[in-house]
């Protein structure tokens, strides 16, 4: 009896191990799900990385069109305002069109060095963000990082999920065998059975 109370307590611990194994299956499996999903996901964030890298690269070629019309237009405004002033070079210093024309010139000499420093930043920017064109760009480039992350990831719990499946199989297989071992007219009792034979 001692031998079939122990064959049967062994029955049980592996019914809770093959229960555990099971449930720690599902559980992987659930992570594997989600990192499927997430890998998905840094899919979309790829996909989205690359539509504002080409749009930013496509404002920046707008800006910079725009910046050179800016610096022509402010060229053009500091040639009036030299005129002007030499228009009025013969007027004495204190002559109120004189001050007004010195002051139109240096606003229009200010504001030309402004858009030619402007356009000069500007296309610094555009020359750099074409360089790297659009999988470059900072953006699509941490994009493709977490996707490489979340697939690794997926690919990891893909193994594991197997493993923990197999382990699960394995387990109730031991289950099955101690539960079979330790029934009634199972291997235990006919040991046991065959003993008692013996010794008679």
């Amino acid at each position: 009896p001692e031998v079939l109370a122990a064959a049967r307590e062994r029955a049980a611990d592996a019914a809770r191990a093959a229960a555990d194994a099971l449930l720690g299956a599902e559980r992987t499996q659930r992570s594997y799900n989600e990192a499927q999903r997430d890998s998905l996901g840094a899919i979309e964030d790829l996909n989205n990385a690359r539509d504002r890298a080409r749009e930013k690269l496509q404002q920046l070629r707008f800006e910079l069109e725009g910046a050179a019309i800016g610096e022509a237009r402010a060229r053009l405004e500091f040639e009036k305002a030299r005129d002007s002033l030499q228009a009025v070079q013969d007027l004495p210093p204190n002559s109120r069109a004189r001050q007004e024309a010195e002051l139109a010139f240096a606003q229009a000499e200010l504001n030309l060095r402004k858009a030619i420093d402007s356009n000069a930043d500007l296309k610094k920017e555009e020359d750099a963000a074409s360089r790297a064109g659009v999988e470059g760009s900072e953006d699509v480039v941490a994009a493709k990082e977490a996707l490489a992350q979340a697939q690794q990831r997926e690919a990891d719990l893909a193994i594991d999920t197997a493993r923990a499946f197999e382990r699960a199989a394995e387990a109730q297989r031991d289950a099955a065998q101690a539960a079979a071992a330790a029934a009634a007219g199972g291997t235990v009792e006919r040991e046991l059975n065959r003993r008692i034979a013996e010794a008679r």
